[in-house]
């Protein structure tokens, strides 16, 4: 991940702000919402799961299907807790999240014998490098126009 400084204009500002001031629930509507969007603008019906971060497993996206695969592991975990969960904000309940993905991937992990430790603390740091990598995509896109053209 690239950690650039970010000029923000006085609407991104106020935007801060006012996100700032909003409760839980109209935070998360507001960023599920504005996330999702931009994703369907963009990318359509491309699937999360094309930019699955590697994370030290190294899944590829074309053997999600493949119960001996770790793109399977990684769904498992994914099924858990619904792709939105990757749209939505990161707060409290992402600890839960984490600890229920780990839950779900570790188990798959084991019915292919694997010794991987797919643990909350793998899961905190794979979803939130998913969630930043969703972004830059998007934001690359975004850059290019509808549907990356």
């Amino acid at each position: 991940m690239k950690n650039k400084p970010i000029r923000l204009s006085a609407d991104e500002r106020r935007l801060v702000r006012l996100y700032r001031c909003a409760d839980d629930l109209m935070k998360n509507e507001t960023l599920t919402n504005l996330e999702s969007s931009l994703w369907e603008k963009h990318l359509g019906e491309k699937s999360v799961y094309s930019f699955m971060p590697h994370g030290g497993v190294d899944p590829v996206a074309e053997e999600i299907d493949n119960p001996n695969s770790v793109a399977y592991v990684i769904s498992q975990g994914m099924n858990e807790i619904g792709e939105e969960s990757l749209f939505a904000p990161c707060d409290d309940d992402e600890d839960e999240l984490a600890k229920s993905f780990a839950n779900s991937a570790n188990e798959a992990a084991m019915n292919q014998g694997s010794f991987f430790n797919y643990d909350k603390q793998f899961a905190l740091e794979y979803l939130r490098t998913w969630r930043e990598q969703l972004v830059e995509v998007i934001e690359h896109l975004s850059l290019k126009g509808p549907k990356g053209a």
